[in-house]
């Protein structure tokens, strides 16, 4: 059936029709006719023909001499060396930081293995399936297939080819020099293969062997310590040697235990450090550096500060300097590893890397890894650093690339239909619940009853359905923030010592008065707030556990309203049938803006104005709207709320 394959017939008379090897798909054919109509005589001649074409194409490719041995010798030696000084570099900080473990013992028996595989089985598109071990783990697999994919990529990529073949010329002194065979190539790929797995088995020798080298070199520095220059000397990336007359500044070095509240004492001695007028290069102070001049709102500070920490965390990094290509890897791949609740407990501000990676290993595939958007803000974080480290100059590493590591999401719905909003009759339906109507006591608000109980369960739902506001800037309102404007009861959401306003900077604080619906007044909410004299009009929304204050400062949880998630969620199971189309609290403030944009008579500033929404210039306003006008008045506010349907 091999001939068949060739031969091709068109208007009744065959050719011989192949592809040539190597050129691309949309390149014609190569065809030849074959003079006759017989299809068995046209078979023969196909035969025939195919031995000649292989004849021809095995001179092309073998055109030029191999590369020679010596001088592929001389390159996988120099890459040997190279590479077992770089795996033992990363294998001594490893120790002397507390991060060697078991799962980096496993990674290099797994790697080892992948480039055996290479080595024998080509370079296929995927880790070859007859090669996976029935005994391995799913994260054993996942493993493989990451490695065989990187380094497929460093083989085969057009910048891995170019840094292949570069240093090929550079070991060879060979500079300038082109390949000019897809053998020559070949031998490059494979010798740097060989290479890499020489490097792992000489890299995993037991620290033990260098004792006794180590002990005789420590000998003869000290003999020569004495005679030793004690000028300072920095090197740069490309190890040219540039002596100083000062030594520079020491930067702190990782604890020997590092867990999360060691990070927070040296981000905080970061914070408290008197400038001098240098520039350290720990990422704690570069941090401090950049929030203070940028000017983060606290809300912002507060998280990139959290996500810096469990960058040095995962990878033991504390100077910016110090920071290579894997440990971005590293990072990114721990965020998809670890639990979901890290940290939401103080306990596990005390737990080691070695301890969270344990922790995950016992849990389901659902509670462990961060959402893409939380793993895109945790990258951000740090390339916001990166950023400043080089803009202070401290030297990184220029390859350093964050890019790629980035998770793609492209939503396949429109963006209106990604959270979905509520319907009228479905808040009829949510608000005739017996939270509202009578329910059984404080802790039974599911079962019907005769008690009202109204607190932050009863009015914080009801006040967003009534203004679109978020659930933090309602639950952490102040008594003193119901005030009467032109005779209108309104709320001045602002910020305060619980929770901040989203978009604000520090340079001008954001506010905005949102008259109160007249179905809340009915439902007595200004003597609720006048009961509660000058502190939070609903006291019970913060957890129990987080109420006790230290100092000064009271013990604000980090997003305040999130003691009212489970009674919402069962509230919106029990009501709409078990919430088939997955409504949340924040689909209130969609109800809302849907409500205003669907009513007549209503200008667009007004809703904008109400919702608190931060303006994105033509993309959504023009300059009129936008720039040249006044806040709106609390009368047109007012009608804007009306508008809004009573609930119940």
């Amino acid at each position: 059936m091999t001939q068949a394959r060739y031969v091709f017939c068109k208007d009744g008379r065959y050719y011989f029709r192949r592809r040539i090897t190597g050129f691309p798909q949309k390149s014609k054919p190569l065809m030849v006719s074959l003079g006759c109509k017989d299809k068995q005589l046209a078979y023969l001649a196909a035969q025939k023909l195919l031995t000649e074409y292989e004849t021809m194409l095995n001179a092309f490719i073998y055109l030029h001499p191999p590369l020679p041995d010596a001088l592929v010798a001389t390159y996988l030696s120099v890459q040997l060396r190279q590479l077992v000084h770089d795996m033992q570099r990363d294998m001594r900080q490893a120790r002397m930081i507390g991060r060697a473990s078991a799962l980096s013992v496993r990674y290099l028996e797994l790697q080892r293995y992948v480039l055996e595989v290479m080595i024998e089985c080509g370079i296929e598109k995927t880790f070859p399936v007859r090669r996976i071990d029935p005994t391995w783990s799913k994260q054993d697999l996942e493993t493989v297939m990451q490695i065989f994919e990187r380094e497929r990529q460093n083989l085969l990529s057009k910048k891995g080819e170019e840094k292949l073949f570069r240093d090929f010329a550079k070991a060879t002194d060979a500079e300038g020099a082109a390949f000019i065979s897809r053998e020559h190539e070949c031998q490059v790929r494979e010798a740097y293969l060989m290479a890499k797995l020489a490097a792992i088995d000489a890299s995993r020798e037991a620290p033990a062997v260098q004792i006794k080298a180590a002990r005789k070199k420590a000998k003869a520095l000290i003999l020569k310590e004495a005679q030793k220059d004690h000028t300072p000397v920095i090197l740069n990336s490309k190890q040219n040697v540039k002596r100083v007359t000062e030594a520079p500044k020491p930067t702190q070095e990782a604890p020997s235990r590092l867990t999360i509240r060691a990070l927070i004492t040296m981000q905080d001695a970061a914070q408290a450090a008197k400038s001098d007028g240098t520039y350290s290069s720990e990422i704690a102070s570069i941090f401090w550096r950049m929030a203070h001049l940028e000017r983060l709102s606290k809300d912002v500070t507060k998280q990139r500060a959290s996500d810096l920490r469990l960058f040095s965390l995962v990878t033991g990094i504390v100077d910016a300097q110090k920071i290579e290509q894997h440990h971005l890897s590293q990072y990114r791949d721990a965020l998809g590893r670890i639990p979901k609740t890290f940290l939401r407990s103080d306990k596990d501000q005390d737990l080691t890397l070695k301890d969270l990676m344990a922790r995950s290993e016992l849990l389901h595939d659902g509670e462990v890894g961060l959402s893409s958007s939380t793993i895109s803000r945790h990258l951000k974080s740090l390339e916001l650093m990166l950023h400043r480290a080089k803009s202070e100059g401290h030297t990184l590493n220029p390859d350093l690339d964050l890019s790629r590591l980035k998770p793609k999401t492209r939503a396949k719905t429109p963006a209106h239909r990604r959270r979905s909003v509520f319907r009228v009759e479905e808040l009829g339906t949510v608000f005739g619940h017996t939270a509202w109507t009578g329910c059984a006591g404080p802790r039974r608000r599911h079962d019907a009853g005769d008690q009202i109980i109204k607190d932050s369960r009863y009015w914080v739902p009801l006040i967003l359905a009534y203004t679109g506001a978020r659930r933090a800037e309602i639950a952490g309102l102040m008594s003193n923030d119901i005030e009467n404007i032109d005779g209108i009861p309104c709320f001045h959401i602002r910020s305060n010592a619980y929770r901040g306003i989203k978009g604000e900077g520090e340079q001008a604080e954001k506010s905005r008065i949102v008259p109160i619906h007249p179905h809340l007044i009915d439902l007595g909410l200004l003597e609720h707030a006048a009961r509660q004299k000058d502190g939070l009009m609903f006291p019970d929304v913060l957890p129990r556990s987080r109420k006790k204050s230290k100092g000064d400062k009271p013990a604000i949880p980090a997003k305040i309203g999130d003691s009212l998630d489970d009674f919402w969620r069962k509230t919106l199971r029990i009501t709409l049938g078990g919430n088939p189309r997955k409504l949340c609290m924040h689909s209130l403030r969609h109800y809302v803006n849907n409500q205003l944009i669907h009513s007549s008579g209503i200008h667009e500033v007004t809703r904008l104005d109400l919702l608190g929404h931060v303006d994105s210039g033509a993309a959504s306003q023009s300059i009129n709207t936008s720039t040249y006008r006044d806040e709106t008045g609390v009368k047109e506010k007012l009608q804007a709320i009306t508008a809004l349907p009573c609930l119940f």
